[in-house]
């Protein structure tokens, strides 16, 4: 019979007031929901037995620890009842009665009471005593303890105080747990090896990876023995050591190790110790290789060993430097050379320290050697490397010298002096305000002694060369020490008169193309006459005089062009001759472009309006120096009056008459190669022609 219950909301509260321990069970035998009877009685949260974690509070040898168990009963519809084991807080098992009623939309409701004290008692699994369990815990008892079980799946079966400190788990939330998914065990090797290990030799120790309530990582030295009871059980008493702290104290002294290693590696530097009382000698590996030889014959060297490496020139100086060590110094620092097996000879630097006991005499002498044969070869090249740099300055043909710090001059080069007629001594005493003009020296000063900054510097400025001045670029670079501090300055001046002459004259040629070109566009503005030019070969941008946007009704500044990519700036008007639509590309401006030259051109222009406007004039190309083509000019007068008076011979002279005068001004104006709008002759006789058209 099944229990129809109104609304989740009252199922739930049905199952969380219920006393006893309940669950509601889907159709898969999973559990939907658990009260707190349930977790209370088995000592674990509400989210470990949802699901199919019920089952796992089962005894395992019960038939019902098996989902099938369930879903055989479930399916035939009916209310049923089955004896189980369940699993308390503390590891035990309680006998109780599971009563399973369909809730009648396929979920049921499972509910479980105690049985009789007699029958618990008869079916409570063995369990080792109260003695038995303190006597293992006490054995341990400054470590964590616990124990589980080792037979079926893992569980824990007691837990001790320190056990909770350590990890932050109460005894009764992780009793019956597996301890490997409470602690999130990490082995050092399989589970199934470290069982064998047990079994076979009753103990293993080893170290484990376990993770605290709060999600520390602790390392633990962890010792698990085997305890066989009476009853055929097994279990693991595991003692747990935390390690993590002395772990990471040897990772890091070990690291540290490691550094001092690599950076000993890194800098070709070793180590020796020596015993004064002994004369032992230690070397360390680096110091061996520095001094060609191997690490296993230095096992126990003597000092007279590495006296025979010293070079002969060298050992006197190295003697008296440990002397005067031993005798009172703090210790030594010097370079020396060593003879290497098969005759090699290595500069090294070997600094060293004196110990010296409670009664002040020296007992051991702690040093370092470096291989600084590299520096020294080093010094040599710079050496050799300074003196190519005199004969390359020497040779050069720019003016160079060279200024410390304070900007005192201490070199110049032989074209100083050979241009200049004035030498380094006259230099240091103050000849350079005969060398640079007077009009420069006083802008060298304000800013060339800002060169001590450190920056580099660039100025230009004249210099004496002869009977008169030449203009120069100077430049000054610092040299710096290994601080980054400027310690000296190079200069070099190249001669740029020329090119200062070539530049006044092309200043001069800009300004007269300037005011040319100014003058011109005041004449354009002027004149009645359109102008338009475009300065590609394909005509993509039209501009046009004042006069030529106002003819064709246009802004200032657009492009006019019917050939460009905005058409719709042009798209108001359209351009006709002899009664035909003239194509884009067929355009008077447009045919000059391409390299044709149009004279006494006579067209109209219809606008979208219906307005007709009839205009006469010359297209002609523009072209590089060179030759090819870089654009076109035209120049157009409106001879609309004219058309429409009927053309007159005085109209049509008029108008051939203010043609040439738009032509003669082009003429005179423009240096670009725009043609003057010539053939005035032809004018009225054009027009005339044109009013005979029959398509007009």
């Amino acid at each position: 019979m099944a229990v129809h219950l109104e609304g989740a909301r009252t199922l739930q509260q049905l199952v969380e007031s219920w006393r006893a321990p309940g669950l509601i069970l889907r159709a898969d035998t999973s559990a939907e929901l658990v009260n707190a009877s349930l977790c209370t009685a088995a000592g674990l949260e509400q989210e470990r037995l949802v699901g199919f974690g019920w089952l796992g509070i089962i005894h395992h040898g019960d038939p019902g620890a098996a989902p099938a168990f369930w879903g055989t009963r479930m399916a035939a519809g009916e209310r049923f009842g089955a004896e189980i084991k369940l699993r308390r807080y503390d590891g035990s098992f309680l006998p109780v009665h599971a009563d399973a009623t369909p809730l009648g939309d396929g979920r049921w409701f499972l509910t479980m009471s105690e049985l009789q004290r007699p029958a618990i008692a008869a079916t409570r699994e063995p369990v080792l005593s109260d003695d038995a369990l303190r006597a293992l815990m006490f054995e341990h008892t400054r470590e964590a303890v616990f124990a589980w079980e080792l037979e079926g799946r893992p569980r824990i079966l007691v837990w001790n105080r320190a056990a909770e400190q350590l990890y932050g788990y109460s005894m009764p939330e992780v009793v019956g747990r597996s301890p490997h998914v409470v602690l999130r065990t990490a082995f050092p090797i399989s589970f199934a090896h470290m069982e064998a290990a047990l079994r076979r030799d009753g103990r293993w120790s080893g170290e484990l990876r376990h993770t605290t309530r709060d999600g520390t990582i602790l390392t633990i030295d962890a010792a698990l023995v085997l305890v066989r009871l009476g009853d055929g059980r097994s279990i693991v008493l595991e003692s747990a050591r935390d390690v993590t702290g002395r772990r990471r104290d040897e990772h890091a002294a070990l690291e540290a190790s490691a550094r001092l290693r690599l950076a000993l590696a890194a800098a070709r530097m070793g180590i020796w110790e020596w015993h004064v009382a002994t004369h032992r000698v230690y070397w360390s590996p680096e110091a061996c290789e520095l001094l060609g030889l191997e690490p296993a014959a230095s096992a126990a060297p003597m000092l007279d060993d590495f006296r025979r490496l010293v070079h002969p020139d060298d050992a006197a100086r190295l003697r008296e430097e440990v002397e005067r060590a031993l005798d009172g110094a703090r210790g030594f620092d010097c370079e020396l050379r060593v003879v290497r097996a098969g005759g090699a000879v290595r500069w090294l630097h070997t600094r060293a320290l004196v110990d010296r006991d409670a009664a002040g005499a020296p007992s051991r002498l702690v040093g370092t050697m470096r291989d600084v044969t590299a520096e020294r070869e080093l010094t040599e090249r710079l050496a050799a490397s300074e003196a190519r740099f005199r004969a390359l300055a020497n040779a050069m043909p720019q003016v160079a010298w060279i200024c410390d710090a304070a900007l005192r001059t201490e070199w110049v080069n032989d074209r100083f002096v050979e241009l200049t007629g004035v030498t380094l001594a006259a230099l240091q005493e103050g000849a350079w305000h005969g060398v640079v003009h007077p009009d420069d020296a006083a802008r060298l000063g304000g800013e060339w002694p800002a060169a001590s900054s450190g920056d580099a510097r660039e100025l230009e400025l004249r210099l004496r060369c002869g009977e008169g001045y030449r203009w120069f670029l100077a430049r000054a670079v610092p040299v710096r020490d290994a601080s980054g501090a400027a310690v000296r300055w190079f200069s070099t001046a190249t001669d740029i008169d020329d090119r200062k002459r070539m530049e006044a004259a092309l200043r001069d040629s800009e300004e007269a193309a300037r005011a040319r070109a100014a003058e011109l566009s005041t004449i354009l503005e002027a004149t009645p006459a359109a102008v338009w030019i475009t300065r590609d070969p394909e005509a993509r941008e039209i501009e046009g005089s004042r006069a030529g946007y106002e003819m064709l009704r246009s802004s200032p500044g657009r492009n006019l062009s019917k050939t460009g990519d905005d058409s719709e700036a042009v798209a108001h008007f359209s351009v006709w001759s002899n009664g035909v639509e003239l194509a884009p590309h067929e355009l008077p401006l447009q045919r000059a472009a391409r390299g044709e030259a149009l004279h006494g051109f006579v067209e109209e222009v219809r606008f979208s309006d219906g307005a007709v406007r009839h205009i006469y004039g010359n297209a002609v190309p523009l072209h590089h120096a060179d030759g090819s083509l870089r654009g076109a000019v035209a120049a157009f007068i409106d001879v609309t009056p004219l058309h429409a008076a009927g053309a007159p011979a005085a109209p049509a002279a008029a108008a051939a008459a203010a043609a040439a005068a738009a032509g003669a001004t082009m003429a005179g104006a423009t240096t670009t190669g725009a043609a003057a709008m010539t053939d005035t002759s032809s004018a009225a006789s054009v027009v005339a022609a044109a009013d005979t058209d029959p398509s007009r």
